[in-house]
């Protein structure tokens, strides 16, 4: 008879207590954009975000030899928070446009342009800010290297996802239903 004890069981409760919890700032996040955009579907276009993002931390993760743990699961779910915004400024800029012109194509070049800089700046200084987190030196490596390899990575799957695929998407489900 083999039977799992010890630290394991501890890991794996934590683990689930970590999934839990990325699931409820998920609908906390859905919440909170439906009221404030008065729609059910524009925040589902914003949160299309964070499954990228997702990705990208954990294949930075797995390049990188971290494993999940506590410390990248906190990253993920911080990364959760970051990826939303930028899909919210990109979403806003585009609606705002497209009330402006009345031409969807326009709107969208239009927020693509003028928030291009302002998302790939963000990210890249608090990229940059996060790589002396994954030097391998001192104590605590392995923490350390784990929330900065999950937000890294995250981060810059989400930053190309917004700046093409939310806006892709942006088009093609307002183009589908004038009503969005």
């Amino acid at each position: 008879q083999v039977r799992v004890a010890g630290a394991v069981l501890s890991v794996e409760t934590l683990l689930d207590d970590m999934s839990v919890l990325i699931g409820i700032s998920l609908i906390l996040m859905y919440l909170i954009l439906a009221i404030q955009y008065e729609s059910l579907g524009m925040p589902l276009l914003i949160l299309f975000s964070v499954p990228f993002a997702w990705v990208g931390a954990l294949v930075l993760l797995w390049v990188g030899g971290a494993g999940l743990n506590v410390m990248s699961f906190m990253g993920i779910l911080i990364l959760t928070g970051i990826a939303v915004n930028d899909a919210i400024l990109k979403v806003d800029f585009m609606r705002r446009y497209l009330a402006e012109t009345g031409d969807l194509e326009l709107a969208i070049r239009m927020a693509s342009r003028h928030r291009f800089r302002p998302v790939v700046m963000t990210s890249a200084t608090t990229i940059l800010g996060l790589l002396p987190m994954v030097i391998p030196f001192g104590e605590g490596v392995e923490t350390r290297a784990a929330l900065g390899l999950a937000l890294i990575g995250g981060l810059v799957t989400s930053t190309l996802l917004t700046l093409y695929i939310i806006p892709t998407a942006f088009g093609v489900i307002y183009s589908a239903k004038r009503e969005f």
